[in-house]
């Protein structure tokens, strides 16, 4: 991540009665959540609740009235175990990746990483519509 948006990333629990958790899924543009497979069926039900909000109403601290804030934050976590999708309803909010090494030392400029995505997201149309609840269209 480069040094200057580091500010908008949040590492640490999450919680949806919390008004610090809103303002951070308004505010950061990511949010890890680490070792995930030690959230019990509830935790697990309140994420799924916290990650399709699309938005945030709430009155932040010292505001007379509650603001309607989009969710900004984007999610990524981390576990030790495969199998830490449990639930019967089913784990489409989640895609997995398996990550066998990383590659802490190179030669790529991070800065210019984000400058490109940031290029290809102005330029390109999104996956999904805000709003919508539309199935991965890279199917």
């Amino acid at each position: 991540m480069p040094n200057p948006l580091k500010e908008y990333i949040f590492s640490g629990t999450i919680n949806p009665s919390n008004k610090d958790t809103l303002i951070h899924l308004a505010e950061c543009m990511l949010i890890n959540l680490d070792e995930l497979e030690n959230l019990n069926k509830t935790e697990i039900g309140t994420l799924k609740e916290i990650i399709t909000k699309t938005h945030i109403r709430m009155r932040k601290a010292y505001g007379h009235n509650n603001e309607n804030m989009p969710r900004r934050a984007s999610f990524a976590g981390s576990v030790n175990t495969a199998q830490f999708l449990n639930d019967t309803t089913g784990s489409r909010r989640f895609l997995c990746f398996e990550v066998e090494h990383i590659e802490y030392t190179h030669e790529i400029d991070i800065n210019k990483v984000f400058s490109q995505a940031l290029k290809l997201k102005t330029r390109l149309p999104p996956l999904v519509q805000p709003g919508g609840n539309q199935r991965n269209q890279c199917e």
